[in-house]
């Protein structure tokens, strides 16, 4: 009978190469524990690898109009409250104004009320927020409204003192407002006045810097809407004319009867100013609306995205655990016994 021959740095080697393998799946298994995936996706999966990498992007996308649309909906509540706000000021002057048109000797309170809330209009409709100014249409970057009560004089006094001074010949502050019959106020507030608010040239030109065109958002993966409203909405510019014409067309001044058709005229503006703003507010209340319902659909289809990528990368928990446990007992077996191969020796058994 013939032995094979044997020799201990077969063995040590043979017993190595084993270990590093053992070693390196290990690695993998503790992986799989830690992550819940397979280690190598791609090559467990094979053909299939491209499935997870389809939803993941998918994922990425939805995460992206989810963390927009929290942004948006931060901005457009803004908004809101900037509507409410203006809204509780016209509110203000027709109180004032029309407690001044029942009682005399209060025309002066509701003048005055009139000039602090217009600057607290002016004020709110150039609010901004993270450097961008809410009411400016796609010209985030730009003031979109003149200031008519400040100091001195912008372009909204001047274009209102311009068309005064062109109708009567004189300027609101002259005394000889007082001369101002009520039908010659009447005419020049339904004319010239009115086309400084009406018409879209001087609107610009005097009082708004703001585009007519809104900011428009993608909520939704095939829905994109106007997340805003502009300076240049119609009841802005009602809700101006009528602080405009209490403020800048000689106040006091006026005769009574002149002064009444200045009031009620106001009144006139502001109720339809109210009225837009009311009809814009309903608009950002149904983006709102919508929304908060493409955040449903999204959040629903990213979970469902989630468990299905969950389940093709996967692993058993318990399986891999137990694989852990296996490789560690059969690692540690090794070492054993390459030391005792590393041991071995001729000179033992000389």
């Amino acid at each position: 009978m013939e032995l094979s021959h044997v020799s201990t740095s077969a063995l040590y080697n043979n017993v190595k190469l084993t270990l590093q393998r053992s070693q390196v799946e290990l690695a993998q298994r503790q992986t799989e524990v830690t992550t819940g995936r397979h280690a190598d996706v791609n090559l467990a999966l094979g053909p299939r690898s491209g499935g997870p990498i389809t939803l993941r992007a998918e994922q990425a996308r939805l995460d992206g109009i989810l963390n927009s649309n929290a942004l948006v909906a931060t901005r457009l509540d803004l908004i809101q409250s900037s509507v409410a706000a203006v809204t509780a000021s016209a509110q203000s002057i027709v109180s004032s104004l029309t407690t001044a048109l029942g009682s005399q000797g209060t025309a002066g309170i509701a003048i005055e009320e009139t000039a602090t809330q217009f600057q607290n209009f002016t004020t709110i409709m150039n609010s901004s927020a993270n450097g961008q100014y809410l009411f400016a249409g796609v010209n985030t970057d730009v003031k979109p409204m003149a200031d008519f009560i400040g100091d001195p004089a912008g372009t909204a006094r001047t274009a209102i003192n311009t068309a005064f001074v062109t109708e009567f010949g004189f300027p609101p502050d002259n005394p000889a407002v007082t001369t101002i019959t009520a039908a010659a106020m009447e005419a020049f507030i339904d004319g010239a006045f009115a086309a400084v608010f009406e018409d879209d040239v001087q609107w610009s030109a005097a009082w708004s810097s703001a585009e007519d065109k809104n900011i428009s958002s993608r909520i939704g993966p095939n829905l994109k809407v106007e997340t805003g409203i502009n300076a240049n909405e119609t009841g802005v510019r009602s809700i101006a004319a009528a602080m405009t014409m209490v403020s800048g067309l000689g106040g006091e001044a006026l005769n009574g009867e002149t002064l009444a058709v200045v009031f009620d005229k106001a009144l006139s503006k502001v109720a339809e100013g109210m009225a837009s703003l009311n009809d814009a507010s309903g608009r950002l209340g149904l983006v709102q609306q919508q929304i908060s319902e493409q955040n449903d659909v999204m959040t629903i289809r990213k979970r469902i995205s989630e468990s299905y990528v969950a389940a093709l990368e996967g692993v058993d928990a318990f399986e891999a655990a137990s694989r852990v446990n296996q490789l560690t007992t059969q690692i540690e077996t090794s070492y054993s016994l390459t030391a005792r191969l590393q041991s071995l020796s001729l000179l033992n058994y000389v």
